[in-house]
C-alpha cells in the first residue's frame, strides 16, 4: 500500500466526513492540489513569466467568483491528472476526467447564457484545459497525433479568440490581470514553434500591456526570441514555397534568414550566461541525510561504485525553465539553419560543399548540446554507453567534475 493510499485509509477511519469514500475523495483532492501548487510554484514569491500565471491559481481555487465559474473544477482536474502522471495514484483518472467535463460544461454555459464569470477566471480555465490535455490526452487527441494532424488544441483556439476580444478593449481595465494573457501567448508560441505556424497574436500587444511583469523580467528576452523563432520558421517555409515563382528572391531571403538565426543563437547564449545559478539549481551531496532529501529517495544507482556524489537539485520543475527554454530554442534555431543550408545545396550546386559545411556546423552544435546532457547519464551508468571515439577524443577531462550530474 502506498503512502497516499495509507493516508486516505486513515482519513476515512477517523469519520471526519459522512463516509470513508467521501473522506478519501476529499483528502485525495487536497493532496493533489497541494502537490500541484507546490511543484508548479503557485505559492512562490518570485515573479517570473513562467510562474506568475500559476501564482494566481491559489486565490482562484480558494475564492472562486461563484458557482458558475469553471476554475475550481479545472484546477482539480489538472491537479489529479498531475498526480496520475507522477505515478502516485492511478485510480483517480475517472475523478480527473469528471472534473474536466464539469469545467467544460460551465464554460459552454457561459458562452451560451453569458453568465457572470470574470474574464480572468474564464481565460485561466481555458488555458488550464490545454494543460490538462497535455497531461492526460483524450482519445481524439491521440487519434489526431497518430494520423499526423497538427497538435493545435481547440482550447487554445478558444483562448486566442478571447485574447483578441480583449485586445479590442482596454488592457487597463481594473478587473483585468495581464498574467492570464501571458500564459496564452506562451502556449500559443510553443504550439506554433512545434507546428511551424505563424503566431496569430501580435507581439506588440504582448509587449505593450500596461503593468505587465514581462518587460521588466529577466525572462523577457527568451520569450521574445521564442515568438520571433516561430515567425522565422514561417518565413523560411514561405520563401521556400515561393521559390518556383521567384528563385532569386527566395535564395536572397533564405540567406538573410540564416544570418538572423545565427544572430539569435548568439543572443540566447549571452542571455543564458547571465542567469544566476540559484535560479537554475543548487548542488547537494548525494550522501546527505535530511528531512527533505532522505537517503531512501536516492536512486539505487547512486549506491554503486563510481556513482556521482554531487546532485543538481531543483526546488521545483519550474526552476529549470530558463535553461530548458534556452536549450530548446537554440536547437530549433540550428535545426532551421540545417534546413536552410540543405535547401541551398539543391539551389546552388556550385557552392554545395560550402553549404554542406555550414550545415554540419549546426548539426554538431545540436549534437554537442545533447551530449552535454547525456554525458551525465553515461557517467551514472559507469560509462557503459560511451562510444570508443568519445573516449579517445576527450582523454583530458577535468576529474573534479567527472562524478557530477
Amino acid at each position: 500500500m502506498t503512502k497516499l493510499q495509507s493516508a486516505l485509509h486513515r482519513f476515512g477511519d477517523k469519520g471526519l466526513l459522512s463516509t470513508p469514500e467521501e473522506a478519501g475523495t476529499t483528502l485525495l483532492q487536497r493532496i493533489a492540489v497541494s502537490r500541484f501548487f507546490k511543484d508548479f510554484g503557485c505559492t512562490s514569491k518570485v515573479r517570473t513569466p513562467w510562474l506568475d500565471f500559476f501564482r494566481l491559481l491559489p486565490d482562484f481555487y480558494q475564492k472562486p467568483s461563484g458557482d458558475d465559474s469553471p476554475i475550481v473544477h479545472i484546477i482539480l482536474a489538472v491537479s489529479l491528472a498531475y498526480l496520475i502522471r507522477d505515478g502516485s495514484y492511478q485510480p483517480c483518472e475517472i475523478m480527473a476526467r469528471m472534473e474536466y467535463c464539469e469545467a467544460i460544461n460551465k464554460i459552454n454555459a457561459h458562452l451560451q447564457r453569458h453568465t457572470q464569470v470574470p474574464i480572468n477566471e474564464l481565460l485561466a480555465s481555458i488555458s488550464l484545459m490545454g494543460f490538462f490535455e497535455s497531461l492526460m490526452p483524450s482519445s481524439s487527441t491521440i487519434e489526431d497525433l497518430a494520423s499526423g494532424n497538427r497538435k493545435y488544441f481547440t482550447h487554445l483556439r478558444g483562448a486566442i479568440a478571447m485574447v483578441r476580444m480583449i485586445e479590442m478593449q482596454s488592457f487597463d481595465a481594473p478587473n483585468f490581470d495581464p498574467r492570464v494573457v501571458n500564459i496564452v501567448y506562451f502556449q500559443t508560441v510553443v504550439t506554433c514553434i512545434r507546428n511551424r505556424i505563424r503566431p496569430p497574436l501580435s507581439i506588440f500587444i504582448w509587449d505593450g500591456q500596461t503593468g505587465s511583469p514581462l518587460p521588466r523580467n529577466p525572462g523577457a528576452p527568451i520569450m521574445h526570441l521564442m515568438y520571433q523563432a516561430a515567425c522565422w520558421q514561417a518565413d523560411i517555409d514561405t520563401a521556400m514555397a515561393n521559390a518556383s515563382v521567384d528563385p532569386c528572391q527566395a535564395k536572397a531571403r533564405i540567406i538573410e534568414m540564416l544570418a538572423t538565426l545565427r544572430n539569435a543563437d548568439m543572443r540566447i547564449s549571452q542571455w543564458e550566461s547571465t542567469l544566476p545559478p540559484h535560479l537554475v539549481f543548487y548542488v547537494r551531496d548525494s550522501t546527505y541525510q535530511g528531512d527533505e532529501y532522505p537517503l531512501s529517495r536516492n536512486h539505487a544507482l547512486l549506491n554503486l561504485p563510481g556513482a556521482p556524489f554531487k546532485l543538481y537539485t531543483f526546488q521545483s520543475c519550474w526552476s529549470t525553465t530558463p535553461r530548458v527554454l534556452a536549450f530548446v530554442i537554440r536547437a530549433v534555431l540550428h535545426r532551421n539553419v540545417v534546413k536552410c543550408c540543405t535547401w541551398m545545396m539543391a539551389q546552388d550546386q556550385s557552392q554545395a560543399q560550402d553549404w554542406l559545411f555550414q550545415s554540419s556546423i549546426s548539426r554538431n552544435i545540436i549534437i554537442d548540446m545533447i551530449e552535454q546532457i547525456s554525458c551525465s547519464v553515461n557517467s551514472l551508468l559507469m560509462d557503459s554507453f560511451i562510444m570508443p571515439y568519445h573516449v579517445s577524443e576527450q582523454p583530458q577531462q577535468n576529474h573534479d567534475h567527472e562524478h557530477n550530474i
